[in-house]
């Protein structure tokens, strides 16, 4: 975890700093959490997942949207992950030193 950019719904991006998101309910099954558990917060074997959205939260399929230049700022963006019910499961901002 980048202590200096703690929240997990403020990722920091710049020289040396990145993040990734694994998205995979674009297509044919909706998968079950079977590893890092628990199925519920904090996510991932060591808390180390901000977000897991599987058929253990009742998800369905469903797209990452991200949006560049959030009010004209070019450092920022904002990204959500809205589902095929057009409900925002998950929504994050991105800041670029």
């Amino acid at each position: 975890m980048d202590e200096s950019c703690p929240d997990p719904n403020a990722v920091c991006v710049g020289p040396g700093r990145t993040f990734s998101v694994v998205q995979g309910l674009g297509g044919v099954e909706v998968r079950n959490q079977d590893r890092c558990l628990p199925t519920t917060p904090p996510y991932g074997c060591n808390g180390e997942w901000a977000f897991i959205y599987t058929s253990d939260q009742d998800a369905t399929f469903g797209t990452l949207f991200v949006v560049l230049n959030v009010g004209g700022d070019p450092h920022l963006a904002h990204a959500y992950f809205m589902n095929v019910d057009g409900v925002t499961v998950d929504e994050f901002d991105i800041t670029r030193d």
